[in-house]
This record gives structure tokens, sequence and C-alpha cells, in this order.
């Protein structure tokens, strides 16, 4: 009884390590994707646009990806 309790309690703890794996992975690459999103839409824009206004997205996506990162810690 003991011996199954164990290794229950192993299956129990790689399950949940996998799943905050996955959840970690997953809060990452959407952070990743608006940072990505956010250069796209920089790079995109017209080219007579002033360095404070690019400046000014790169800082809203900063923003947006450290708040879902924060997020995932509550």
């Amino acid at each position: 009884m003991g011996l199954r309790t164990l290794r229950d309690s192993y299956i129990q703890d790689i399950v949940m390590f996998d799943l905050v794996f996955a959840r970690n992975l997953a809060t990452t690459l959407i952070i990743l994707t608006l940072f990505i999103l956010g250069l796209d839409k920089l790079y995109r824009q017209d080219q007579n646009a002033g360095k404070p206004q690019r400046v000014k997205h790169m800082q809203h996506a900063l923003r947006v990806g450290f708040a879902l990162k924060a997020t995932q810690f509550r």
C-alpha cells in the first residue's frame, strides 16, 4: 500500500511539473508574440513617424508583456 501511494505521489508530481511548465511556456510565447507584433506594427508605420512615437509603441508592448507575466504569478 505504501509503495502505491509513493508511486502515485511521484506521478502526481510529474504531472504538476508538466502543467506548470506548459503554463510558463504558453505565457512566454504569448508575451513574445505580442512583442513581435508590436515591433511589426512599429516598422510598418509611416517612415515619417518620429522617434517618440516609436518609443511609445515599444513601451506599450513591454507594459502589456509584463502585465501578462505578472498575472501568471498570482
